[in-house]
């Protein structure tokens, strides 16, 4: 009898890899991708090895690829094997053992991270590519919107995929995979429904004996979203009654009371204005209240949540179609499905056995609203105090700015240089202020203080108290002198 090759057991339309090089055959598949998320492979395969070194192929390098035969195209996935298992062992000489396999794009890795860290003067955009570049990370920007700095932005324990994640929606910016090069890159853009549109697409009730390309089993979805998003700041170099309120409006006269309203301080506050008055506090740029950008990202919010009231649900026979791409249908009875109504493909979900007929399942919405991430990600909250050191030039005692602010190093940045850098400008309670009159006592360098923060918002320090350390002793000795009190 002539033995059988393992390569001749393999499917020819499903191909995996995995750092260890053993020869895996994809028996079941399904890949999950979609705007804004980690796409995600899950494999079931078999391979003559029964003891595949899982140690080694945890977090490496790992491929998947399916080829729609039908169309003579193939998809690639490069990323890295975030899981392993193996399902069914059976000895070499006799069969093959079964394994499950996840694949993960190379960014999943990030979140498996979680660092405080600051970062100042700096765009929402740039702190990503800053992220993105330590990792080495392969990305693209497609950015058609200027970003202007932002004073203060922290890592509060959050992992970097959540801090990422979290400061793109923030800003309105979607990212998803494309293949370009054989590489799987991280597309940045705040413009997806811009990207050419594929030729129409031919719907079809019944796809039995169809040849080409179709869209079938179409499904489309209309919700209730909120129809008003309003959003309010603050600014301490106004008066209190100034209106720093933006609201926006859209969508269905029924959702016309759904506001979603956010009181969000500083949110409003952005760099590259015009300013003057304060050259120190304004030492590393000049950042100010910006209202015509606070009615651009107001807008930016109201898009994110109005997003998916229109959803259009399908699945298809078309080459190589993912998220990011826009089609349209043709032959749809449905007048808002018409050839010129194009829909930017936002999700897909493909899944088969390597011996039978695959499905691919997507999710699209239209392309005459703005699209925007989802705001889902929340920003942790700095719940409770903590301390922190006064800090400032080499040789200066005080270090203040025109409003009686000091920096400060936070003891879990690990990248503080313990001078004038070290963070924003902190606002100091005091015990008595008004116009001209009031108390005054600034920290000095070096001492210990207590840190609170505005609505628990990690990007606003405030110093709400100090305390005495071993370098810091009190003025007198204790508790010999347990009994005094005063001000020295």
């Amino acid at each position: 009898m002539t033995a059988v090759s393992p390569l001749d057991l393999l499917s020819p339309n499903l191909e995996a890899t995995i750092a260890t090089g053993d020869m895996v055959d994809v028996r079941l598949f399904e890949v999950r991708e979609a705007f804004s998320t980690l796409f995600e492979i899950q494999l079931r395969a078999l391979s003559d090895n029964p003891d595949i070194d899982f140690a080694a192929v945890v977090g490496q390098p790992a491929t998947f690829l399916f080829r729609q035969s039908k169309l003579g195209l193939t998809r690639r996935y490069e990323g890295v094997c975030a899981h392993i298992e193996q399902v069914k062992v059976e000895p070499s000489d006799k069969g093959r053992s079964a394994y499950s396999i996840a694949i993960v794009p190379r960014l999943w890795l990030l979140s498996q991270r979680r660092n405080y860290r600051m970062f100042q003067t700096m765009s929402e955009p740039d702190i990503v590519f800053t992220l993105l570049g330590e990792w080495g990370i392969d990305f693209e920007p497609r950015l058609s919107d200027s970003y202007p700095t932002r004073k203060y932005r922290v890592q509060y324990g959050e992992s970097d995929y959540h801090f990422i994640k979290r400061l793109l929606e923030d800003v309105g910016i979607t990212f998803f995979f494309e293949e370009k090069d054989g590489k799987t890159t991280l597309i940045l853009t705040d413009e997806p429904t811009a990207a050419p549109a594929r030729p129409p697409v031919t719907f079809v009730s019944e796809p039995h004996g169809v040849t080409g390309e179709f869209v079938t089993n179409v499904r489309i979805v209309r919700r209730v979203r909120p129809g008003r998003y309003t959003q309010r700041d603050v600014d301490y170099r106004r008066a209190p009654v100034f209106p720093l309120i933006r609201s926006r409006d859209g969508g269905l006269d029924a959702e016309a009371p759904l506001e979603r309203f956010h009181y969000n301080p500083g949110a409003f506050v952005f760099g590259e204005q015009s300013g003057g008055g304060t050259p120190v506090a304004d030492d590393r740029g000049v950042h100010r209240t910006d209202l015509a950008r606070a009615d651009e990202q107001v807008q930016r919010r109201l898009d994110a949540k109005q997003g998916s009231a229109r959803v259009v649900l399908f699945q298809a026979e078309v080459a190589l179609l993912q998220p990011g791409q826009v089609l349209s249908f043709e032959s749809h009875p449905r007048s808002d499905l018409a050839p010129d109504k194009t829909l930017l493909v936002v999700g897909a979900t493909h899944r088969g056995y390597s011996d039978t007929t695959w499905t691919h399942d997507f999710e699209a919405r239209f392309t005459d609203m703005p699209y925007r991430p989802p705001l889902e990600t929340e920003k942790p909250k700095a719940v409770g105090v903590e301390s922190a050191t006064v800090v400032g030039p080499a040789g200066e005692e005080i270090h203040c700015d025109e409003f009686g602010r000091v920096r400060v190093h936070f003891h879990w940045d690990r990248e503080s240089k313990f001078d004038e850098k070290s963070s924003c400008w902190v606002p100091v309670s005091q015990p008595w202020g008004g116009t001209g009159y009031g108390g005054m006592n600034i920290p000095r360098v070096g001492q210990e203080v207590i840190i609170a923060f505005l609505g628990s918002d990690p990007d606003r320090p405030v110093i709400v108290g100090r305390v005495y350390t071993s370098l810091q002793k009190v003025p007198y000795g204790l508790p010999a002198n347990k009994t005094q009190s005063g001000w020295r």
